[in-house]
């Protein structure tokens, strides 16, 4: 479940989407200037968005077990990619769900550790 906040009237929503075992994942994953709710599944390497531009719902799986999420915008497009690193190559690799573009780039070595990765440890 998520709750928001509403800033233009202080007004709270409840939206129920995902499972409690999901990975939180924040960005504007439908590239229209607003956050989307965006989640990641690590039991089928999914990640899931529900795009505030007009309510549906997009997926893809994406990645692989031992894979670090690292949400942001790695393409230069106006809103948030859906990436992995994967630290045994030491790849990006970059998915854009607009318009399901694909980009890989290699950066770091084996052991590095991503700064904006979505679980630090």
């Amino acid at each position: 479940m998520f709750w928001i906040l509403r800033s233009s009237d202080l007004s709270a929503m409840a939206i129920p989407f995902g499972l409690a075992i999901d990975q939180v994942i924040p960005g504007d994953y439908d590239h229209d200037g607003k956050a989307d709710l965006c989640l990641h599944r690590y039991t089928n390497d999914t990640f899931y968005w529900l795009r505030s531009s007009d309510g549906q719902v997009g997926s893809v799986q994406w990645g692989v077990w031992g894979d670090d999420l690292v949400a942001g915008d790695y393409t230069g497009n106006p809103g948030s990619d859906i990436t992995i690193w994967r630290p045994a190559e030491g790849n990006f690799y970059s998915y854009d769900p607009v318009d399901s573009s694909i980009t890989v780039f290699h950066w770091g070595k084996q052991g590095d550790s991503p700064v904006g990765r979505s679980s630090v440890h």
